[in-house]
């Protein structure tokens, strides 16, 4: 119903704006029609400006797209190698089978030193399979360069993945020339 009283009231509209059309004298006739013809002219100039705004816009968003695509494809390699160097450290840990009681005293009879105190701890990394087992050590009378021998040769042992690290180290100076060092050396496996 509500269609039809709108449809009603166009009619009557349209039928007033007929007569009221036909009143008016041929000059008059000329400027409504001159006068409607520049309103839509510029319903339709402001229409295609609209548009035109509206396809620069969605332009300026694909050109950001696009750009967020190149960056990703850029990413791609190195995200590959992070995830084949991520199985290999996997891999390590599941295979890690390093004794540290008996691969820092070897180290440490390689450089001539002598180990004392040894203290091992084995603590479940939060969140994770994996273990961290450490060892505290110290060693007495020696230089620095001994200590950063063996710190290096510590490390190297832990191949490619560094399965060893020395995750503390504290140095005291001895009245002579020489150092006492205390460290933790820590190595991870995987259950």
């Amino acid at each position: 119903m509500k269609l039809d009283d709108l449809r009603q009231q166009l009619d009557e509209l349209s039928d007033r704006a007929i007569a009221v059309f036909e009143q008016l004298d041929s000059k008059q006739r000329r400027l409504v029609i001159l006068g409607s013809a520049a309103g839509v002219l510029l319903l339709f100039v402001g229409g295609l400006y609209a548009m035109s705004s509206m396809g620069e816009a969605k332009q300026g968003e694909a050109q950001s797209y696009r750009d967020q695509i190149r960056q990703i494809v850029s990413l791609r390699l190195p995200y590959r190698k992070a995830q084949v160097t991520k199985q290999q450290v996997d891999r390590q840990l599941r295979t890690s089978t390093i004794s540290l009681f008996s691969f820092l005293p070897a180290v440490a009879g390689q450089l001539g030193l002598a180990l004392s105190d040894l203290d091992e701890r084995t603590q479940k990394v939060p969140d994770s399979s994996v273990t961290k087992r450490s060892v505290s050590i110290t060693l007495k009378k020696l230089s620095i360069d001994k200590l950063t021998s063996f710190m290096e040769v510590v490390e190297d042992g832990g191949g490619p993945a560094r399965l060893i690290r020395v995750t503390d180290l504290k140095v005291t100076r001895r009245a002579d020339t020489n150092l006492d060092a205390q460290l933790t050396v820590a190595t991870w496996s995987s259950s």
